[in-house]
């Protein structure tokens, strides 16, 4: 009775060939092994990526770290208490709030003023534009005694603030006294800076007038020295000729103070000397 059951040779299903069989076997083996392949490249990631994401407090440690400048012990005590962490925020919250600023100060058109502002000041004072400056004083000497001393070039020294000293005096003519075209060096200080001056006599009348220009250092000057009699004794005008540059086009208001301050200071002091001398 089984044999009878049993279908005919010809209508029993034929084997799947091996390469068939391969492709229909479940897919649940690789879906297994998925989720572990996964997990082993996370866990394979480079440290690059870990670095790329450290502040810059971070990146610090780890180049002193690697220079030897620190232990690898202090660096990860450090990190345990967290306060590269806090110090990165730290650092984020300031430029954060920087950017913040420049963004604001930029929609409200304030860049274009400032640009604006020293545009100008540029343009104030142009080259080859001159300023002068004046200042007087009594003197209780005679005309000639004031004049000596202040045409004495030694002495120069002893009474005008930036000098230092005064060196290589040419003379026109074996005379005592100079003439114009007679040429000499000084050695001056300015803005903390020593520096050295070619200067030449330009006018030189006895008793009356004495002027001399210079051709070095931060800016040319030429400086002129007026002298008139008076019941007292003589009355003093000092004047100066400056020509700033595009080195003093920015600090022009700045310069002409400081350089009148000095005029003041200088004649006070030559007074002083004359006076203590006669």
């Amino acid at each position: 009775m089984q044999e009878e059951n049993r279908p005919p040779e010809d209508e029993q299903p034929l084997a799947r060939p091996a390469h068939e069989q391969r492709l229909a076997r479940p897919a649940g083996g690789e879906q297994e092994e998925a989720p572990q392949a996964e997990e082993e490249r996370q866990e394979a990631r480079p440290a690059e990526e870990g670095q790329e994401e450290k502040g810059l407090v971070g990146k610090a440690m780890d180049k002193a770290r690697e220079k030897g400048l620190v232990d690898e012990s202090t660096v990860e005590k450090i990190r345990e208490k967290g306060l590269v962490d806090k110090a990165d925020r730290a650092i984020d919250k300031i430029r954060d709030r920087a950017e913040s600023v420049v963004n604001k100060a930029r929609d409200s058109g304030l860049g274009d003023k400032i640009d604006e502002a020293v545009g100008k000041a540029k343009n104030k004072l142009t080259d080859g534009q001159l300023v002068r400056l004046e200042a007087s004083i009594e003197i209780e000497q005679p005309p000639e005694r004031v004049f000596n001393y202040v045409t004495d070039l030694e002495s120069l020294s002893e009474w005008i603030g930036p000098i230092i000293e005064v060196r290589d005096v040419e003379k026109a003519t074996p005379e005592d006294r100079l003439r114009e075209g007679d040429r000499f060096t000084v050695v001056a200080k300015f803005l903390g800076r020593r520096f050295e001056m070619s200067c030449e006599v330009t006018n030189y009348l006895s008793n009356r007038q004495f002027s001399f220009r210079s051709k070095g250092g931060p800016v040319p000057q030429e400086l002129s020295y007026t002298f008139e009699p008076t019941l007292e004794g003589t009355h003093l005008t000092h004047s100066v000729e400056t020509e700033p540059g595009t080195f003093f086009r920015l600090t022009g208001p700045l310069f002409e103070a400081a350089n009148k301050r000095q005029i003041n200071n200088d004649l006070a002091t030559l007074k002083d000397l004359v006076e203590s001398k006669g």
